[in-house]
């Protein structure tokens, strides 16, 4: 034969180059029991690095439990009554300090300090990563601008704050030498979330309605007994106007009608009728021998009191009505162009006395503009019958103080005849008037946390747990985290092996 061709050559020479995939194959193959036993080693090394973690690592355990928060204004972040909810009021100091007292934790050898430091509380949204999920697809979306981008950011955070906003998880978490029984711990979860809700109900009144109620100390008798008579009287019926008013307030709530006091059996109806009865009978039997007769403990004092009640009474008299002449002058140029109305109001506005307030003026010229305007024009007609209201209503309590002033003018000898027995009658049923107005503003702060109750719901309305949500978690021989990392490390020790089993076969191969 021949010798061989430069194309024979190169083709034998590619030939051998060429890696043939099923002898690889059984190489690969050949190389099982190694790769197993490497993998094997592999295995009980991190079987004895994971009994020798647990046999050492402190091991705890969890109980956990969910719950709804029910009240009124959660979405705003605060109570029914206005004030702000914190979510860490719930484990207080002083709230876990109650629990640990009624469920006798210190038997279990749980000290004070280390169940106070084992709970915590988050807020709960099983619904979350759903959220996260349905804003992840709509941020990928091709083509959004940054408005957009931070738009669909700004919704998402909304909604998550939503979902958190309503329930919360309190957990505590103890080592496992001072695990409680089950039923145990369950009822220390309950518990937090009762104690908190009490303690908030009765102690700070969060579901009192957001109404500011006196108390019976602005009848103080000692505070009227400092006063003379007249101004002492005055003073008791402004103080029976703020508590009427108080009733008046508590009457526009829900289910106001129908709410009866506990002890008295009043309603507010009947409170509100008692208390103006003493106005109208009790103390008018105690004024008004004070008033047509002038009795007084200090004269003087009671003539300047009432001569400088009577200029501020005339006064405010003017204010009232000079706004509501300056409102009636604007009114009659509603007809005329617009130009003619401003002139109208600037010339009321420089002839107004200084009292009537930049403000107020500066409105009035920015109506007047709008004079085509009907609902500006109702609104300031009501205006207008408000002052002059106002100003009859100064008007007769001028009449009372020029009459009490005549009557000191004009005091004759039976004024001092009487004045030691009306005196004694006054000593004698005002105390007995200031109890009873105090018992009755008792009764109205009763009714008043009683109506809060009724309105905003009761404990188990505040908080309530959510049913199937409590847990009890053990530490785990093997957590997740640790089988991922085992899969990690066998498929990692599997590669290797294939790969050093082939390299050592072929450098024998080359030896041979």
């Amino acid at each position: 034969m021949g010798a061989p061709t430069p194309n024979q050559n190169t083709q034998q020479q590619h030939n051998s180059d060429e890696i043939d995939l099923g002898e690889l194959m059984m190489r690969v193959w050949a190389t099982r029991g190694r790769v197993i036993a490497s993998m094997f080693i592999v295995f009980a090394l991190f079987a004895c690095y994971v009994g020798v973690s647990y046999f050492t690592e402190y091991k705890t355990v969890r109980y956990s439990n969910v719950f709804d928060l029910n009240f009124e204004g959660l979405s705003k972040g605060q109570f029914p009554n206005g004030s702000r909810f914190n979510m860490s009021d719930i484990t207080s100091n002083a709230v876990l300090g109650r629990v640990y007292k009624q469920n006798n934790l210190e038997e279990y050898g749980i000290k004070l300090d280390e169940f106070r430091r084992s709970v915590s509380i988050m807020p709960y949204a099983p619904n979350a990563e759903f959220i996260r999920l349905k804003y992840r697809d709509r941020l990928g979306a091709k083509g959004l601008s940054a408005a957009e981008i931070a738009d669909l950011e700004n919704q998402m955070s909304n909604e998550l704050n939503a979902a958190r906003s309503s329930s919360i998880r309190i957990s505590f978490t103890l080592p496992e030498k001072e695990a409680l029984p089950n039923t145990v711990a369950e009822k220390v979860l309950l518990d937090i979330s009762k104690v908190w809700a009490e303690r908030a109900i009765n102690e700070v009144g969060v579901l009192k309605p957001a109404v500011s109620v006196y108390s019976e100390r602005i009848f103080n008798k000692e505070r009227f007994e400092n006063l003379d008579y007249l101004l002492g009287i005055n003073l008791v019926l402004d103080s029976i106007d703020l508590v009427r008013g108080n009733i008046t307030k508590l009457q526009q709530e829900p289910n106001a009608n129908t709410l009866v006091e506990d002890q008295s059996g009043f309603t507010l109806a009947d409170l509100d009728k008692a208390i103006r009865d003493i106005a109208e009978y009790d103390i008018r039997q105690i004024v008004d021998p004070i008033d047509e007769l002038g009795i007084t403990r200090n004269e003087a004092v009671v003539r300047l009191h009432y001569s400088r009640m009577l200029a501020d009474l005339k006064r405010d008299k003017d204010m009232w009505l000079e706004r509501a002449s300056v409102i009636r002058t604007v009114l009659k140029g509603y007809s005329a162009e617009s130009s003619t109305q401003s002139e109208i109001a600037s010339g009321a506005q420089n002839n107004l006395v200084p009292q009537l307030g930049d403000a107020f003026l500066d409105r009035l010229l920015e109506v007047s503009r709008q004079g085509s305007d009907l609902e500006f024009r109702q609104k300031l007609t009501l205006e207008m019958l408000a002052f002059e209201n106002k100003a009859i209503d100064i008007e007769q309590r001028i009449d009372t103080v020029r009459r009490t002033l005549a009557t000191l003018n004009n005091r004759d000898k039976k004024a001092s005849e009487f004045r030691d027995v009306y005196i004694e009658i006054v000593e004698e049923q005002l105390p007995v008037v200031l109890e009873q107005l105090r018992e009755y503003t008792r009764i109205m702060n009763r009714m008043y946390e009683k109506l809060g109750k009724q309105v905003a719901g009761n404990v188990s309305e505040l908080i309530s747990p959510e049913g199937g949500s409590y847990e009890v978690t053990n530490t785990r021989v093997i957590s997740a985290t640790e089988i991922k990392m085992l899969a990690v490390l066998l498929v990692l020790t599997a590669f290797v092996s294939v790969l050093l089993s082939l390299l050592r076969d072929a450098m024998r191969e080359r030896k041979k």
